[in-house]
């Protein structure tokens, strides 16, 4: 048992003890306060070509299957993803997270992506049911043929001989559009729906390293579109991007996935100081913040990420936007969405990650106070090399809504 990342004494560079980022000597930090090495720029995951065919699907689609679409409050993520993520932008603040706290160690304190901040930004439901289904491979085996219309057995043959439309546990982006979209003639709405609904959690909100396929489990959900709504998407999304965070501080990680346009908008609605030089957009009441910024391709230079450590080491207090959606939208975040409040866990599926916004108080226009002990695992594995290591547990009775 490898227990080197574990702070026992004080840390160089890191805490004095253990007791509140026990994990830090497997974090990036420790390595870049050292100059013994320097991972550079992450590769960040994203799937922006799919949600564009998502868009453009969509436009084909019937009236009535439209209307159901509009009826998830999911239908809005196929045009809120960035076309750009700014890699080292990313990179930059995901060396100041810390999975142990879950939130960013900047130099006048901690903040984190709280559940106010998925609501403004993705206008996804906060509130619902958790996203906790775990039905075995055989299961999601079963789902995924009878949605392509084959038997299980033709799952590891793809569309005239080519790609698997199985590998692993991910399901090929290009089967569900090919058995899903292409074939329109044959298929009925159900279909359609449930395929699109299926790559657009896949594409967006669950975003993986795997490159061409998408996680199987999320079409348990998509099966039934007419009660997709009734899930806290936006708390599994927030969840999964946590661990995603958490991974992609260890030292030996070179990419991240997860909803990075939730976490680029997150930066830019806090930083000034990050924000595009191009005007935004102008949206309406009600859409997805997301929307508003004019992104474009940045330099995913190694420089221009060693700029921005810098910002972020000079950055000041007075420079953050405290309380700012309650600015924009004249109302207390915590009463549009009362959850963002709540000290507990959050959930998206076997993911279990401690939800601390106590130690951010500050994000909501209120007087931080010493925070609560931090909600320590059961078991923590966070090592910095290798990453394929990396496994926390948490009691999934502390995700409890009730």
């Amino acid at each position: 048992f490898d227990d080197s990342w574990v702070v026992k004494d004080s840390a160089p560079g890191g805490p004095a003890n253990g007791t509140v980022i026990p994990s830090f000597n497997g974090h990036v930090a420790r390595l870049l306060w050292l100059e013994t090495e320097d991972q550079g720029v992450l590769k960040c995951h994203s799937r922006e070509k799919t949600c564009r065919n998502l868009a453009s699907w969509r436009t084909k689609m019937s009236e009535e299957a439209c209307n159901r679409l509009n009826g998830s409050w999911l239908a809005q993520l196929s045009m809120a993803m960035l076309p750009h993520i700014d890699a080292p932008l990313i990179s930059a603040f995901v060396e100041r997270w810390q999975p142990d706290t879950n939130s960013f160690h900047l130099p006048f304190g901690e903040m984190t992506i709280m559940l106010h901040d998925v609501w403004y930004i993705l206008r996804i439901p906060i509130e619902g049911h958790l996203v906790d289904d775990q039905s075995s491979i055989d299961a999601l085996k079963g789902h995924v043929a009878e949605l392509f219309g084959m038997s299980i057995g033709d799952l590891t043959g793809g569309p005239d001989g080519g790609e698997s439309h199985w590998a692993g546990r991910g399901v090929s982006i290009t089967s569900i559009d090919y058995f899903c979209r292409r074939r329109q003639p044959t298929r009925c709405d159900e279909t359609k729906l449930t395929g699109w609904l299926f790559l657009l959690l896949g594409c967006t909100l669950f975003v993986d390293k795997s490159g061409n396929k998408i996680r199987s489990r999320d079409i348990v959900e998509a099966l039934e579109p007419d009660s997709i709504h009734e899930f806290s998407w936006g708390s599994a999304a927030l969840a999964y991007l946590y661990r995603q965070l958490g991974m992609a501080s260890r030292y030996s990680c070179l990419g991240i996935a997860g909803c990075l346009t939730l976490l680029q908008c997150r930066i830019y609605e806090y930083f000034p100081c990050f924000r595009p030089h191009r005007e935004r957009h102008v949206i309406g009441p009600g859409y997805p913040r997301s929307m508003l910024w004019n992104v474009r391709c940045e330099d995913k230079s190694t420089a221009r990420l060693q700029s921005i450590r810098r910002r972020l080491d000079m950055l000041q207090a007075s420079e953050v936007l405290y309380n700012f959606f309650c600015f924009v939208y004249y109302t207390d975040a915590s009463k549009d969405v009362p959850r963002t409040l709540m000290v507990g866990c959050i959930r998206y599926r076997d993911i279990v990650e401690p939800y601390m916004p106590d130690r951010s108080l500050r994000q909501l226009g209120r007087v931080q106070v010493v925070p609560m002990d931090i909600l320590a695992p059961e078991f923590a594995m966070r090592p910095g090399t290798p990453v394929n290591k990396y496994s926390v547990k948490h009691s999934a009775a502390f995700a409890d809504w009730t």
